[in-house]
């Protein structure tokens, strides 16, 4: 659910764009990092200078109310892209990004 604003890649899944041998390509030139499940990948006031794409497992992105209670924006899967923040200008982040997969969750930074 989308709070305010317009929100460009909802549905986007990279990897109708890459091709296999292309991705594996991609990994060797950008930081690829697994995450446990509970394990953030960023907090809110973290610095928005990244993108990220879910290789594998689930991304939970969520923000805190001012009274400490949790509200879940959205949970993304394999091929997805989020902390898109950093393309438009944006200093800080807004949300969190936690892994939530049973396995292993692999993310690419950008």
């Amino acid at each position: 659910m989308q709070q305010s604003g317009i929100w460009f890649f909802d549905d986007v899944n990279l990897f109708d764009f890459f091709c296999p041998h292309r991705l594996k390509e991609y990994q060797g030139k950008h930081a690829f990092k697994e995450y446990q499940k509970g394990e953030y990948i960023y907090f809110s006031q973290d610095p928005a200078n990244k993108i990220f794409l879910v290789i594998e497992g689930k991304v939970k992105i969520s923000f805190c109310t001012p009274d400490g209670r949790e509200i879940s924006k959205m949970v993304l899967e394999t091929g997805e892209m989020f902390g898109e923040q950093a393309l438009f200008g944006v200093e800080q982040r807004n949300d969190t990004a936690q892994a939530i997969s049973e396995k292993p969750c692999f993310v690419l930074w950008m």
